[in-house]
């Protein structure tokens, strides 16, 4: 585990059991801002290295009908430890929302949600304005990134909104040049993803 570059985590993935009436719709990665494939309630996610820790946003369906808190179910980080030689390992947590009809309560959110949220929301943004920029549609790529800008300030990551931001005043500056906005492009948006 001492090893730069070496998995710490192998066959990682999270399962998913549901209450009844709940329904488990999506499961995004943060790293790559990505909908990732849900086959029996299970996800398979990237390996853990080294380097840090992985973040994904869940979401469910369902219609409360008491209020209180309510058990949406439960996850399991399944894994294997290849270093120490163990195989699925596990880790499980309980999924619980508290629903209420007092406003004051109500839609309080939950700041590592946002975060998360605000991320994936910057990264599908700038990925939008390299689309655009490759359709030669100049105006709403520089307009994507304006608005991944946004984002990345409002969660306090400064140097990356800079960087967005600067790359923004080149593509408008140098508009013949667009392959070489959609490669700066694409470096920027797997900088946001660190």
């Amino acid at each position: 585990m001492r090893l730069f570059g070496h998995t710490v985590t192998a066959r990682t993935r999270l399962r998913f059991r549901t209450s009844s009436g709940v329904i488990l719709k999506s499961v995004t990665a943060q790293r790559y801002a990505k909908d990732l494939p849900i086959v029996n309630d299970t996800v398979t996610v990237g390996d853990l290295t080294p380097l840090g820790a992985l973040t994904y946003l869940a979401e469910f369906e369902f219609w409360p009908s008491t209020r209180g808190t309510i058990v949406l179910g439960s996850c399991a980080l399944v894994f294997d430890l290849p270093a120490y030689g163990k195989s699925d390992c596990e880790s499980e947590t309980s999924l619980v929302v508290e629903v209420t009809e007092d406003p004051a309560r109500a839609n309080v959110p939950n700041p590592e949600v946002v975060r998360v949220a605000r991320t994936i929301q910057a990264i599908k943004l700038a990925e939008k304005a390299e689309e655009h920029l490759r359709s030669g549609d100049l105006r709403t790529a520089t307009q994507k990134l304006k608005q991944a800008t946004r984002r990345l300030e409002e969660l306090g990551e400064q140097e990356k909104a800079r960087a967005l931001d600067q790359l923004r005043d080149r593509i408008e500056a140098e508009p013949e040049n667009t392959d070489l906005g959609i490669k700066r492009i694409r470096g920027t948006t797997k900088r946001l993803t660190e």
